[in-house]
C-alpha cells in the first residue's frame, strides 16, 4: 500500500484546491493564495504552532542547522516580513522554569494580592514598581527603584519601548527581569537585606502565584532567579495617589516614546496577522503588475474593484468561473482548438460567447426570464451583471448559469458534442 506522510498530503490537497479554483482569478479567492505563498504560509504557521512542543533536537535541527528546510523556512520568513530571530523565541532552548523542576520542587513564591502601603519595606531593603502603559500601538514599561521606605527621591528610574504587538501586561512583566538585573548590580555595591517589589497588574501577580500552570516563559524565568531569593511581590492599586506606583506609571508613559528595547515572546495571532498582511500585498502587487485580458481589464479596472467582487461572490462558483473569462462555452472551447466551430449547437448561425449564452440564446429563456425577474434591473451585456456590486444580482446570474448548464446537459448539448439539437425552424 502507498503510504503518504502529512507535507505529502497537504501538497496533494494544495494542488487539488489550486486546480479547483485555477481560474486565473487573482488569488483564486481571499481564502486561497497563490499555491507558492500558501506552502510558505502553511510551513511558517506549522512552525510558530507546534514550535513550542519541539524537542531539543528538532529545536537544533530547525532554527540553528543549515539544512534545506531551514533554509526554506528563512526565505519565507523574510517573505513574510518574519524576524527569524524573533521566531527562535518561541524554542526550546530559550524555555526555562517551574515546568523544569519536579512538583516536589516547586516552592511558592512570596506573592500578596493585599496591598500594605508600604509597611513591610524596611530602611535596609528595596522597593521597586513596576508599570506598563499601551496607547495605541506603542507599549512602553517603567522601572523605579527606591532605597528603603524613603518614596520621595529614587535611586533609579528607567523606562523601555515594547513593539507594538506587546500588551499592558507584558509591559507590567517584561521589566522584572531587568529589575533583577539592576538591584544585583546595586547589592554589589550597596548590599540590602530584602527588595520588595509593587506591582499593579493582577494577571502577573497571579501567574507569579502558580508560575507551573501558566505558558508565559517570562513567568517562568521569573520564577527560576528569585524562586529561593528574599523578594515579595506585593499588589498596589493604580491610579490611586501611591507615590511609587505613579512614579512607575509616569516612566512607563516616557517608555511609549523609547526606542524598542523590550522583546516580549510574539503571539500566535501576531505571526498570522503578518503572514495575511504580507500575501494580501504580495497579491496585489502581482495583481497590479501582470497583464492581463481585455475582458478583465474592463470587469476590475483595480484591485479595489476585485475585492468587492470577490467578497460579493463568496460561494458564486459560476459567476466568479464566467467572471475569469474562462467559462467553456463553444467560442472558449474553439480558440483553444477543442471544438471543431465556435456555433452554438442549438442555433447554429450563431456564436456561442458569454453574451449569447446569458442573454440571447433561445433555448434558455424560461431560465432567462427567472433571473431577469431577480434582477434589480435589465441589462444589456453580461459585464452590467458582474459590475453591478449586488449580492442578489450575482447569486441571480449563478442560478441561471447553474440551471442553464443542467439543462443543456439534459440535451446533450453540452455533456455529447456528437449529438445537437436540430436547428430552429
Amino acid at each position: 500500500m502507498l503510504k503518504v506522510n502529512n507535507s505529502q498530503a497537504l501538497c496533494i490537497s494544495t494542488h487539488a484546491m489550486h486546480k479547483r479554483y485555477s481560474y486565473k482569478l487573482p488569488s483564486r479567492c481571499s481564502k486561497y493564495p497563490p499555491p507558492d505563498l500558501f506552502f510558505k504560509k502553511q510551513a511558517i504557521t506549522r512552525v510558530v504552532n507546534i514550535s513550542q512542543r519541539f524537542s531539543a533536537d528538532h529545536s537544533k535541527l530547525s532554527f540553528y542547522s543549515d539544512s534545506p528546510t531551514t533554509k526554506h523556512l528563512k526565505e519565507a520568513c523574510n517573505i513574510f516580513g518574519i524576524n527569524w530571530d524573533l521566531l527562535k523565541l518561541l524554542s526550546p532552548k530559550y524555555k526555562f522554569g517551574p515546568h523544569l523542576f519536579h512538583p516536589a520542587q516547586r516552592s511558592p513564591l512570596n506573592v500578596s494580592l493585599h496591598f500594605d502601603n508600604f509597611k513591610k519595606v524596611s530602611p535596609s531593603s528595596l522597593l521597586i514598581c513596576t508599570d506598563g502603559s499601551k496607547e495605541n500601538d506603542r507599549v512602553g514599561s517603567g522601572l523605579v527603584i527606591f532605597k528603603g521606605n524613603d518614596i520621595s527621591t529614587p535611586i533609579l528610574t528607567k523606562s523601555f519601548g515594547l513593539p507594538s504587538y506587546a500588551t499592558v501586561y507584558n509591559g507590567e512583566s517584561e521589566v522584572i527581569p531587568l529589575a533583577l538585573h539592576e538591584i544585583s548590580k546595586i547589592y554589589k555595591s550597596n548590599p540590602f537585606s530584602k527588595a520588595h517589589f509593587y506591582i499593579d497588574n493582577h494577571a502577573t501577580l497571579k501567574n507569579l502565584i502558580k508560575p507551573w500552570a501558566t505558558k508565559d516563559t517570562n513567568i517562568h524565568r521569573i520564577y527560576s532567579n528569585i524562586q529561593k531569593l528574599p523578594f515579595p511581590i506585593t499588589y498596589v492599586p493604580a491610579h490611586q495617589g501611591h507615590l511609587g506606583n505613579e512614579m512607575a506609571d509616569k516612566a512607563a508613559k516616557e517608555g511609549l516614546l523609547q526606542p524598542v528595547t523590550l522583546f516580549p515572546k510574539i503571539p500566535t495571532h501576531h505571526f498570522v496577522d503578518l503572514i495575511n498582511t504580507s500575501i494580501n500585498a504580495l497579491t496585489q502587487h502581482r495583481w497590479n503588475s501582470e497583464d492581463h485580458s481585455h475582458w478583465i481589464k474592463r470587469l476590475f479596472p483595480h484591485w479595489k474593484s476585485l475585492q468587492s467582487f470577490l467578497t460579493l461572490s463568496e460561494g458564486l462558483t459560476q459567476v466568479r468561473k464566467l467572471a475569469s473569462g474562462f467559462y467553456p462555452l463553444q467560442n472558449y472551447l474553439f480558440q483553444r482548438s477543442l471544438k471543431p466551430n465556435p456555433l452554438c449547437p442549438h442555433c447554429l448561425d450563431e456564436v456561442e460567447s458569454i453574451y449569447h449564452r446569458v442573454l440571447t440564446c433561445p433555448l434558455f429563456f424560461s431560465q432567462r426570464v427567472q433571473m431577469l425577474i431577480k434582477l434589480d434591473f435589465s441589462p444589456n451585456t453580461t459585464m452590467e451583471i458582474l459590475a453591478s456590486n449586488s449580492r442578489n444580482n450575482l447569486e441571480a446570474l449563478n442560478t441561471f448559469l447553474i440551471s442553464s448548464k443542467l439543462f443543456a446537459q439534459s440535451l446533450s448539448i453540452d455533456g455529447n458534442p456528437s449529438m445537437q439539437l436540430p436547428t430552429r425552424n
